[in-house]
């Protein structure tokens, strides 16, 4: 009843292996969200701006003709009636939720990765002056302060042109109502409850952001937060140039 299992184990020293195995394998990347592939997955992002404290932003979200995610609208600094408000001008997306299955309860574990991919555009439209406006990515995992959430701005390095901007999740820091805290803690990377994108510069006019996919992703020498060791092999102490991390 055996005879079609095509696993040999080889028998070395006390304990047993299978050939060429790899106990340290596991998936090396992950596609949270690819916008052109998908067309639907914009309908699980809701949006937000400073309209709901009475300001006068708008904010809108979605697909160009290509599929691209367009994140698109107006920064307006003009407060609201409202006197309690002192500071105006943001706007924002975020997912509603995350993937449901038996294990995680619609949270998204990035614990298995080290870095975040983000591929967008920055149009030049949004050069004002000598200023350019800044995006941020953001994290919000389960916390039981609302406001809290992991932010990381993104730097393009020129306009008009596709970019990959790698990001790894120790860089996020803790911000509350946009600003950094000088007590920051570690991301709660088992369950994250929202990805978003903001724009918050305090420069009236349009903004946009086009936003094609995002990923995790390790490298050969990652393994979530950890380090990955060699492989060893048979010649690798022969290499001269032998790395250790």
């Amino acid at each position: 009843m055996f005879g079609s299992v095509k696993k040999r184990v080889v028998e070395m020293g006390s304990g047993l292996t299978f050939q060429n195995a790899d106990p340290w394998l596991r998936s090396s990347e992950k596609v949270l969200f690819d916008f052109v592939k998908n067309r639907e997955e914009i309908k699980n992002w809701s949006r937000g701006s400073d309209q709901d404290i009475g300001g006068f932003s708008s904010v809108r979200f979605e697909n160009d003709i290509e599929g691209n995610a367009c994140f698109h609208g107006y920064l307006s600094q003009q407060l609201p009636e409202n006197v309690k408000v002192k500071r105006s001008g943001y706007a924002l997306v975020q997912t509603k939720k995350g993937p449901v299955s038996l294990d995680n309860n619609g949270f998204w574990d990035t614990s298995q990765y080290r870095y975040l991919l983000i591929r967008a555009k920055l149009p030049s439209s949004n050069f004002y002056g000598n200023n350019a406006r800044k995006f941020y990515l953001n994290i919000k995992c389960s916390s039981i302060i609302r406001q809290d959430i992991f932010q990381h701005v993104l730097r393009f390095r020129k306009f008009d042109e596709w970019e990959d901007i790698v990001i790894p999740f120790s860089n996020f820091a803790l911000t509350s109502n946009g600003v950094i805290l000088a007590s920051q803690m570690d991301m709660y990377r088992q369950k994250i409850m929202s990805f978003g994108l903001s724009c918050t510069d305090g420069i009236e006019g349009n903004f946009k952001l086009l936003v094609s996919k995002m990923k995790m992703f390790n490298t050969e020498r990652t393994d979530g937060d950890c380090d990955r060791i060699p492989v060893a092999s048979a010649n690798m102490w022969k290499k001269k140039d032998l790395e250790f991390i």
